[in-house]
């Protein structure tokens, strides 16, 4: 069955092509990152089993924490960890987004924009809480 690796291997580089100019340099390191895990890329470990006295070469992972292979593990402590710290009471989730038209120039602003989004959202949590 293909990985997500897989599918950024054979589609990633057209994309990259495509919107290079739109696709920040950090989301450009994530896909550098994991198609590039376990193909030998980043070098290798090689293991003779005890019990078969095989030899076996498995490539080295990249360790992102975006990556479905290397993250799983992360991902999943630390939302254990999250879950240990809610508090035992009933509480809501919710969800800001941003209209449309300023999608882009989010895009762009990434750290202003984000910080903008996140103040507004706690001043309306704060307004609808008083």
């Amino acid at each position: 069955m293909p990985s997500v690796a897989d599918a950024l291997r054979e589609h990633a580089p057209e994309y990259l092509q495509r919107f290079a100019q739109r696709v920040p340099i950090g989301h450009r390191k994530v896909l550098a990152a994991i198609t590039r895990c376990r193909t030998g890329q980043l070098g290798g470990i090689h293991y003779q089993c005890g019990g078969c006295g095989r030899d076996h070469w498995v490539g080295r992972s990249c360790g992102n924490r975006h990556c479905p292979t290397c993250g799983h593990e992360k991902s999943q402590l630390w939302l254990s960890k999250q879950s240990d710290r809610l508090l035992p009471v009933q509480h809501f989730m919710v969800t800001f987004t941003v209209p449309e038209a300023l999608r882009k120039v989010l895009r762009r602003s990434q750290r202003n924009g984000y910080k903008a989004l996140f103040d507004a959202a706690a001043e309306s949590i704060r307004d609808v809480a008083r």
